[in-house]
């Protein structure tokens, strides 16, 4: 079996990237960000897996820019032009129930699992929100105070649940990371910070978009199912590798950022083999690294060094036994 990863493709109409172009400037996150490309990036994914042609897809969230009902369809257009199926997690940018839709969910449930192959694909939704108070909802309410990203409870005991019924191996599919390395070699954090910076710091600063509040707690639930093998996920743009606990928790980076990649997986006499790929056309690549002095909202960028965020070799490839 074979099957393709990819991340945060953050799809929108033209129309709308030319509104935002028009409103924000050019976008920097590590480096340039390829709003007004992704027609021309979908079409060549399109081109890529249909010759590629593997088994299905996975998409591990931010399918579209900004959840708007436009370039969902967008992204659904393209979807259907794919040579195998196609699975996805809902995304920060992707607010709308598109997973419930899609996927034909009960209503309210935005998570779901497939056994695909002989491996179980548990694709957790990491878009609840928890406020000051306590509270939990679904969707962002800018009404209260305090937001973190959480996994919801109900969501954590269908986990469970999953978890106990399916003995084969598991991979875990989110947006929000549930495991990363203590600290990343950035020349500047998209805000500009010249740091090396644990990621935790993210949630003792309150900055709850890059952080799952409570992943400590799904990554002990993990923990304790030695049958959870892989964990994939996007948000954060980076290609990245971390090991603990037996699981290998893997980031594939924006498909509307440098590197411009998607990974393949390759099972084979119980094991997994990762590499990544980028696409044919490597010319989007070279537009979003900034190698050269830029201006984002009237402030000059110098070159930032974020090559970094392709990840290295033990980032790139790696196997994983099941």
């Amino acid at each position: 079996m074979r099957f393709a990863i990819m991340a945060d493709a953050h799809f929108n109409t033209p129309e709308r990237g030319r509104k935002d172009y028009a409103q924000w400037g050019e976008e920097i996150w590590w480096n340039r960000l390829l709003r007004l490309h992704m027609t021309e990036i979908g079409e060549a994914l399109v081109a890529t897996f249909s010759t590629l042609k593997p088994d299905f897809i996975i998409h591990c969230g931010d399918l579209t820019e900004g959840g708007d009902a436009e370039s969902f369809e967008l992204a659904r257009g393209l979807i259907r032009r794919l040579p195998c199926p196609f699975y996805f997690v809902n995304g920060n940018h992707d607010q709308g129930d598109f997973t419930t839709a899609f996927y034909d969910l009960p209503a309210g449930r935005r998570s779901y699992s497939r056994t695909l192959g002989g491996l179980h694909f548990i694709f957790l939704d990491t878009n609840g929100f928890q406020y000051a108070d306590g509270s939990c909802s679904p969707f962002y309410d800018d009404k209260l105070s305090g937001a973190r990203y959480v996994v919801s409870p109900a969501d954590i005991q269908w986990l469970r649940d999953e978890l106990t019924r399916h003995p084969e191996p598991v991979v875990v599919v989110s947006h929000l990371s549930l495991g990363f390395k203590k600290a990343y070699p950035a020349a500047n954090y998209p805000d500009g910070r010249p740091l090396l910076r644990p990621p935790e710091d993210d949630l003792r600063d309150g900055l709850f978009p890059r952080m799952l509040s409570n992943y400590r707690e799904i990554r002990a639930l993990l923990g304790r199912h030695p049958h959870v093998k892989l964990a994939l996920s996007g948000h954060w743009h980076i290609n990245d590798l971390h090991v603990e606990d037996g699981v290998a928790f893997c980031q594939t980076c924006a498909m509307n950022e440098y590197p411009v990649e998607f990974r393949l997986a390759e099972v084979k006499d119980g094991v997994v083999r990762v590499t990544t790929h980028g696409l044919k056309n490597p010319e989007f690549s070279r537009r979003s690294l900034i190698t050269e002095r830029t201006r984002s909202r009237g402030v000059t960028i110098e070159p930032r060094g974020n090559a970094w965020v392709a990840g290295t070799e033990r980032d790139r490839a790696f196997s994983v036994k099941l």
